[in-house]
């Protein structure tokens, strides 16, 4: 198969320029592509496969926690009225955040899988979750060859906490491994952030950009790219790019997908 011809809404032309990460015999177009950052629009078990293996140092990853999803959070009076992003006025972003837990193990390890072929040996994997899903991310991530190494908290500050009894504030991301993991680049790598969620984000979800940032300066520039295949409203493609590695972002959501290319080829995402 050859390379597809013809240029992006806002990016440039594939053909001139290959795509970092992308296997030219399984081509998938991106619906944007700057050089830096590159989208695409899709679900990211149809969009892996067509990325290289061991082209990226790792992958940082926010994916759907499935520990709730809007249905049985508003059930549990959990949700704030005054909550007026997009995604709570809009449910497409919530499919596939309400599997059960064997859906969700089996779901999450065909990502893990996907994502240990993407990363070269020695390469850092970091995922997002809750104290409900985090053993469940951890089985589905080890059984395919990841080694879990660490487990850094994000602490609120307070801020964004829910619910009404122990109010939760602070989540989780995992810290994984492709085989012994490549020491960070400096040893200012402690499994504490504090800070508080952003205001005014777009995105139920998203994570502060000093954060994100924070996570991707641990890890050591090989190939110079980072994966990440629940883009979001893209602040883990920006802290990538602020950090000088390139980004490569998947998300299956079409309203943020635009929302982050617009605001990306505007040049004012952040």
């Amino acid at each position: 198969m050859e390379l597809e011809t013809g240029t992006t809404d806002e990016g440039r032309n594939c053909q001139e320029t290959p795509i970092h990460g992308v296997d030219v015999e399984r081509f998938v177009k991106p619906r944007f592509d700057d050089g830096s950052i590159t989208i695409f629009v899709g679900d990211s078990l149809d969009i892996l496969p067509a990325l290289q293996s061991d082209s990226f140092d790792a992958v940082v990853t926010d994916p759907p926690y499935s520990s709730g999803g809007r249905n049985q959070a508003t059930a549990r009076n959990i949700i704030s009225k005054s909550d007026d992003t997009e995604c709570r006025q809009n449910d497409e972003w919530f499919l596939g955040d309400n599997m059960g837990v064997d859906s969700y193990v089996r779901w999450m390890r065909q990502i893990a899988k996907e994502c240990l072929r993407c990363v070269i040996r020695g390469g850092h994997g970091y995922v997002f979750t809750d104290w409900r899903q985090y053993t469940n991310v951890v089985t589905a991530w080890e059984s395919v060859g990841w080694t879990l190494r660490s487990v850094i908290v994000w602490d609120k500050n307070r801020g964004g906490a829910m619910g009404s009894f122990w109010r939760n504030n602070h989540e989780w991301c995992c810290v994984f491994a492709k085989g012994q993991p490549a020491p960070p680049p400096h040893r200012n790598c402690y499994n504490t952030w504090t800070g508080s969620k952003p205001q005014g984000s777009v995105h139920p979800t998203e994570k502060p950009l000093a954060l994100m940032g924070y996570i991707i300066s641990a890890i050591p520039k090989q190939t110079g790219a980072i994966l990440e295949p629940f883009a979001g409203s893209g602040t883990t493609l920006q802290a990538a790019k602020n950090n000088g590695f390139r980004a490569v972002g998947i998300e299956r959501s079409e309203i943020y997908a635009d929302l982050c290319i617009r605001k990306l080829a505007q040049g004012i995402l952040f």
